[in-house]
């Protein structure tokens, strides 16, 4: 906001000055080092002030307005010492008694409210002192007409910071909670993936080594569960891409994993050739197709199932196109509304770690009698 305080009283001078030049001319025949030291003081600061302001520069902001300030007081002094009062309608006064709150307001953002006022009062003063007509009379009304109309435009500036540094705070308020937000969500985030894990490849793995034992796929599962830990602890190469062909055969071989005899239909012939999924995207599509066909395996025992993946055009919409991968079964079904929130099979393996996926998504359609039909999409950025 500051900026364009600079910005504000170098424009506004450089404008005043650029109004008056007849009347420069005239000041200059009757003082001529006293008008070039004016303008041509006051022009460079108003100009470092401009660029100041439009670059954001501070620091070469609050050097200007200083020294603006410092340079429009000693001339108003010296102006006051050599004429004294009764000379407020000469054209080479006048010129120069028209902006003293502008310089005013070039110091708001940078000095305190008192030392501002200070200045302020003793400008107001002097111009005043220099615009009075006649010495006999007048003195007190003009210097209070100084005050009321520069006193009106610095309460102005002052009110226009106040809700500047309000809305400022506001805003750093605002990134702030959004900082915390996104640092929860990432949390939470990283929690149900740890979650998923868990529950997918570590307690799968117990309750099959507690049924039976240590059978070669039990161990296979207990190597991949810890692979999948090592690979959570160092993650590596997520932002990697892989071609559609290389997602399928990743799916291909988790499915078969859990069952050898599942039937994996593909569809893409469309698909581009060059690399489009993140590894990190093919690691938790494989792990919701996986845990859908999990559940088929332990609640659907005996029924038929398959797995269909294609790449289509329209899989996030028209002309969005994506991935799109189908598990289902002919099993008994169940009733979405009955299973309890806490349950980590589909809420944290699947549809959360689904949503967690930009561009991903998960939906379940299932009924009693009906089978149960998991589709995982995910669309290209």
């Amino acid at each position: 906001m500051a900026a364009l305080f600079g910005v504000f009283t170098g424009t506004a001078v450089l404008l005043f000055i650029g109004t008056f030049p007849p009347r420069i001319v005239d000041a200059f025949h009757d003082f001529p080092w006293w008008t070039a030291w004016v303008v041509a003081t006051e022009t460079l600061c108003a100009l470092a002030l401009l660029t100041a302001g439009l670059t954001g520069r501070p620091r070469l902001q609050r050097g200007a307005a200083r020294a603006l300030a410092g340079s429009y007081c000693f001339s108003s002094a010296w102006m006051l010492a050599i004429r004294g009062l009764g000379h407020g309608t000469e054209a080479d006064v006048v010129w120069h008694e028209a902006y003293p709150s502008i310089i005013v307001i070039g110091l708001v953002p940078f000095l305190r409210t008192r030392m501002v006022l200070l200045l302020a009062g003793a400008l107001f003063t002097v111009v005043g002192l220099l615009a009075v007509d006649d010495p006999g009379r007048g003195v007190v009304v003009n210097i209070l007409h100084m005050y009321g109309l520069g006193g009106f435009s610095v309460a102005v500036a002052y009110a226009i910071l106040g809700i500047a540094t309000l809305s400022d705070e506001e805003s750093e308020r605002t990134r702030e909670r959004i900082s915390i937000a996104s640092v929860a969500e990432a949390e939470q985030m990283e929690r149900e993936r740890v979650d998923g894990l868990i529950h997918d490849a570590v307690m799968s793995t117990l309750l099959a080594a507690a049924g039976v034992g240590s059978e070669p796929r039990v161990v296979a599962s207990a190597e991949n569960a810890l692979a999948e830990l090592d690979a959570l602890r160092f993650p590596r190469g997520d932002d990697q891409l892989v071609p559609v062909e290389d997602f399928v055969h990743s799916l291909r071989s988790g499915l078969h994993f859990i069952d050898p005899g599942l039937a994996v239909t593909t569809s893409i012939t469309e698909a581009p050739v060059e690399p489009i999924l993140p590894v990190s995207v093919v690691r938790d599509l494989t792990a919701a197709a996986a845990e859908a066909l999990r559940n088929s395996v332990i609640h659907a025992r005996g029924h038929r199932r398959s797995a269909t993946v294609s790449y289509r055009d329209d899989a996030g919409g028209p002309l969005t196109p994506g991935v799109v991968v189908v598990v289902e079964d002919d099993g008994p079904g169940y009733d979405s509304r009955t299973v309890p929130p806490h349950r980590m099979g589909t809420r944290a393996s699947i549809v959360g770690r689904m949503d967690a996926i930009p561009g991903a998504g998960a939906t379940i359609e299932t009924a009693p009698g009906a089978g149960v039909r998991v589709s995982l999409t995910w669309t290209t950025p």
